[in-house]
């Protein structure tokens, strides 16, 4: 018997939660199509981000 299942991590920032030119990482974690978003506690500079 064979089973599919479904797993993917996306890192991604909030633009609308910048201060002070900083703005935080989140990642987003999906499992056989289920989602859950959480900040991972660190911040990049917005001149570091690729838009």
């Amino acid at each position: 018997m064979k089973s599919n299942h479904s797993f993917s991590v996306n890192f991604f920032i909030r633009r609308n939660r910048e201060a002070f030119g900083r703005t935080p990482i989140y990642i987003k974690i999906t499992v056989d199509g289920s989602r859950v978003s959480m900040s991972v506690k660190q911040t990049v500079e917005l001149t570091q981000c690729r838009f």
